[in-house]
């Protein structure tokens, strides 16, 4: 069989669904059914790249189950966009062609419940998913990208899922539940010497922010809004950054006022070399725990902790750093970060923390 779309958008308005700027979309392959069984073999062409598809199709409980794999050898971030919003239009276009109840209200069509009734309109997907590359704005992307994807009455999964970015490696869990309105989700994973600034300027992000980064998290939280996102989260994170560079304009976009001796020996390059920063997090009830913060400079090491809560508004840290030059050790001391996020004050405490250098505060790093 044969199927192309020159124009998916012209199509999606003129079914008065959701527009989704996706361009052409032609499919050719094969598609066969049987009374229990069934196959999909063909590919999908997205603009200049193709997606080749080995699927089987399988009655398990009288609903269908999908299984097999999904593949390409290069992919652009703007076709997994295009893909998106061509799914989100079927959605709509599947809500309306679903049953209505008599004051015309579309059926409920997700969860268990519709699943045991119409076990035909549900199909469980579960298919392996690859791809050599996918392209983002400035040309090169991650690679190497693998893992599974599973989805089940509403609930959309991902597993064992890796992908790589020069020598970095991000490998996650996760899940998000599409039936309810909160989406719920959870990932779990861990990312390893991830390049920051060079994966910033593949997707075009202008932060002066550079270093290795590694991480590794655990949380829970609700997916319909980054501001849901921040303060429904719960669970744990733990950073870790080596050799990094950080702008001060990012400081003095954050509203920050930092000590003058934090960030003096940047003053002539704009940029603050970071040695090395431990972070370990814990989030829960809407409010990150900065259990401990340890972050190292040329010039100084400091310890922090303390508490952001999202859904006041609100940053309370105390800071205690130690001087690693002479010349520092009368003008260090400790500091508070209090007050709205959008506006954090800087409160110097009184007294002197540096430490003499003689006595050789250990690294951080």
């Amino acid at each position: 069989m044969s199927l192309s779309v020159p124009d998916f958008a012209r199509f999606a308005e003129a079914a008065a669904l959701p527009v989704a700027a996706a361009g052409r979309f032609a499919y050719t392959g094969a598609l066969t059914l049987g009374p229990d069984s069934g196959a999909i073999d063909g590919r999908l062409t997205i603009g200049p790249h193709e997606i080749l598809a080995d699927l089987s199709i399988a009655a398990e409980a009288r609903r269908p189950v999908i299984g097999g794999r999904v593949s390409a050898q290069a992919l652009a971030l703007g076709d997994v966009r295009r893909l998106a919003g061509v799914a989100r239009s079927l959605a709509t276009l599947r809500t309306r062609m679903a049953p209505h109840d008599a004051q015309g209200a579309p059926a409920p069509h997700r969860g268990a419940d519709d699943v045991a009734r119409h076990p035909m309109r549900h199909p469980r997907i579960d298919v392996e998913v690859g791809a050599g590359r996918i392209d983002v704005a400035r040309g090169e992307g991650v690679s190497n990208v693998s893992g599974r994807l599973t989805y089940d009455a509403g609930m959309l999964g991902a597993q064992s899922m890796r992908l790589a970015f020069r020598q970095g490696r991000f490998d996650f869990n996760g899940q998000m539940n599409l039936a309810e309105d909160r989406r719920p989700f959870r990932v779990d994973g861990r990312l390893r010497s991830w390049p920051i600034q060079d994966a910033l300027e593949q997707l075009a992000v202008d932060l002066p922010v550079s270093g290795i980064l590694n991480a590794t998290f655990d949380v829970t939280s609700s997916g319909s809004s980054v501001q849901a996102a921040l303060s429904e989260a719960d669970g744990t994170a733990t950073l870790r950054l080596v050799d990094g560079v950080i702008g001060t304009r990012l400081i003095d976009l954050a509203g920050l006022v930092l000590p003058s001796w934090l960030t003096a020996p940047s003053a002539g390059t704009g940029m603050a070399r970071i040695a090395c920063m431990d972070a370990d997090l814990a989030f829960a009830a809407g409010a990150t725990q900065i259990r401990k913060l340890v972050v190292e400079t040329d010039d100084v090491i400091v310890t922090a902790a303390g508490r952001i809560d999202f859904r006041s508004d609100r940053i309370d840290m105390v800071a205690h750093p130690r001087a690693l030059r002479p010349n520092l050790i009368p003008i260090v001391s400790p500091f508070e970060i209090t007050g709205e996020l959008s506006s954090p004050r800087i409160v110097l405490e009184g007294g002197v923390a540096g430490r003499v250098v003689a006595e050789a505060p250990p690294s951080a790093c």
